[in-house]
């Protein structure tokens, strides 16, 4: 008897045989059940010849065998089919019935699962961002799944508890570590695989976020005591100009000393640079001249408009993701410029 059916492409095949022989002739005969032993042989197969079995030893009439085929992953569909022969000699035998029953199980549907966003902030890891996320291939716990970077593998690696490689083999768990090792250079340039039990089942597109440049929103200036103080203010902005989500640690770092810009000069001293723990996305920096016997020249009040006399200036530049200095990712390069009644970036 011979039984097909059509598996789709990444169905995993469940078959299972009952050789049913009736066999039985008059008691004391000499070939009744008692003393035949039938050869019952189930043969599988599909048609790319790479599924194939034998089940039903010798004796095993009337029991069910279950052989759960390899794994079926073509790009086309695949056909399975199912003979069973009796071999045995038996002596006026019209009843030998042979019944083969295939069940096909569809494979599970599996979907990788991304838990957060991943970011990169060159080698550091900020509070509020994640430089590791967890993917799941959710519709299966069990079985062998192969993970493999298909694409952007200078940009992510993944881990399982060991080394971190491109491709990780895992039994029973359906889980691996997502790490970036560098910042995307568009959407979707970086591609996950899994495999379940040697099947392709899904591919995730992501991309690795990361700060990359500073918007500047305004200028704001107002009197401090016998000075000024202005406020220059920003937005932290990602690779694909969206604002940062999360505050994050921001940090100056002075690559010069100060400079003099003002005729018979001026002794107005170079502030420290610092970092900055957890700014908001939208933030300034904030330069003070206030004035008093320590300042020459003399800094003004804000004049309406700014008066354009320049006193000193220093270059430096920007980091965003830690508070150590030249640590994170570099987004902007800028000079400090002082005005005798106002400061900006420059």
């Amino acid at each position: 008897m011979c039984k097909a059916t059509n598996v789709n492409s990444g169905d995993t095949i469940q078959l299972t045989a009952t050789a049913s022989d009736v066999d039985c002739n008059s008691p004391g005969d000499p070939n009744d059940c008692s003393t035949v032993s039938d050869s019952v042989t189930v043969t599988w197969s599909d048609d790319t010849g790479r599924a194939t079995a034998t089940a039903f030893p010798n004796g095993n009439t009337g029991t069910a065998v279950d052989w759960k085929a390899p794994t079926v992953c073509s790009d086309e569909n695949v056909v399975i089919s199912a003979t069973a022969d009796d071999a045995a000699v038996k002596y006026n035998d019209p009843a030998v019935s042979d019944n083969v029953t295939v069940t096909v199980v569809p494979y599970p549907s599996i979907s990788i699962v991304q838990s957060k966003d991943l970011w990169w902030f060159n080698g550091e890891n900020p509070a509020n961002y994640d430089i590791a996320v967890t993917l799941t291939a959710q519709g299966a716990t069990t079985g062998t799944f192969e993970w493999d970077v298909t694409a952007g593998a200078s940009k992510v690696n993944l881990n399982n508890g060991g080394a971190d490689s491109d491709n990780i083999v895992a039994v029973d768990d359906n889980t691996v570590t997502l790490k970036s090792t560098a910042a995307s250079g568009s959407l979707n340039d970086v591609s996950i695989r899994v495999k379940h039990n040697g099947c392709v089942k899904d591919t995730l597109q992501t991309e690795v976020y990361a700060p990359d440049h500073l918007d500047h929103i305004d200028n704001n200036d107002v009197a401090w005591y016998d000075g000024y103080k202005s406020e220059i203010k920003y937005q932290t902005m990602d690779q694909f100009d969206h604002i940062l989500p999360y505050a994050v640690e921001v940090d100056e770092v002075f690559t010069s000393s100060c400079i003099v810009d003002y005729p018979g000069g001026a002794d107005w001293g170079q502030p420290d640079d610092s970092g900055t723990p957890l700014l908001n996305p939208t933030w300034e920096d904030v330069i003070i001249s206030r004035g008093g016997e320590w300042y020459d020249p003399d800094p003004q009040n804000p004049q309406d408009p700014l008066g354009n006399t320049k006193v000193d200036h220093w270059s430096g530049d920007w980091y965003i993701g830690s508070q150590t200095d030249g640590s994170g990712v570099h987004v902007k390069s800028c000079i400090w410029q002082r005005y005798l009644d106002h400061a900006r970036h420059e």
